[in-house]
């Protein structure tokens, strides 16, 4: 999975980021999702999803 290491990250704690296509591509696989909370740089939270979580485990060791 090319984007292992996105997902990895946010199971260790929601991020925030900026626009980042990846993210939106993840998201659309229904891997990721947006808390609807922003930062001072209205930067959005992501987190991952328990179908995220799932294809995380499929891939770790």
């Amino acid at each position: 999975m090319r984007d292992r290491y996105q997902l990895r990250l946010l199971f260790e704690r929601n991020r925030f980021y900026g626009t980042v296509n990846n993210l939106r591509s993840l998201e659309q696989k229904g891997l990721v999702a947006p808390t609807q909370a922003t930062d001072e740089e209205v930067r959005v939270e992501w987190t991952i999803t328990e179908a995220g979580r799932t294809a995380l485990a499929k891939v770790e060791p």
